[in-house]
């Protein structure tokens, strides 16, 4: 299975020294551009940052093709990229460490999040609720 990651999981994984548990878990892990860019800040942990700038074989960073969703303004950079890469590859799932938060199961160019904590329940801007999409994590 391939996954598209955010940059939360993946900056987790590494520093608690687990991010080789991707490999056994998916075939191929794609990471947008705009992850990357954050996975490579001056601020992220050097751990983080030694990672990403020397990627294993299994991951691979990926441009977004398509103009930016208005639908996902309310989400960061790399939240909105790993949602549009996931739609652009017929990627249906995103590793996301946004909490409560669970993007699965979503039809092929059907970019869809839902808030997995509760029901219906969405962000105060807006967020789209496309439960049709969501399979509980």
């Amino acid at each position: 299975m391939i996954v598209v990651a955010g940059s939360s999981p993946l900056n987790d994984l590494v520093l608690i020294g687990e991010i080789e548990q991707l490999p056994s878990l998916y075939q191929r892990v794609l990471i947008p551009k705009a992850v990357h860019n954050e996975l490579m800040r001056a601020q992220t942990p050097l751990a983080v940052r030694n990672w990403a700038a020397s990627l294993p074989a299994w991951c691979a960073v990926r441009s977004v093709m398509t103009l930016p969703d208005i639908a996902l303004d309310d989400l960061d950079p790399g939240e909105r990229e790993a949602i549009q890469l996931a739609a652009e590859a017929g990627v249906d799932t995103v590793l996301t460490g946004r909490a409560g938060w669970a993007i699965r199961g979503c039809a092929p160019a059907t970019p869809c999040y839902r808030n997995a904590g509760s029901p219906g329940a969405g962000s105060s801007k807006g967020t789209p609720q496309i439960s049709r999409c969501l399979r509980a994590p």
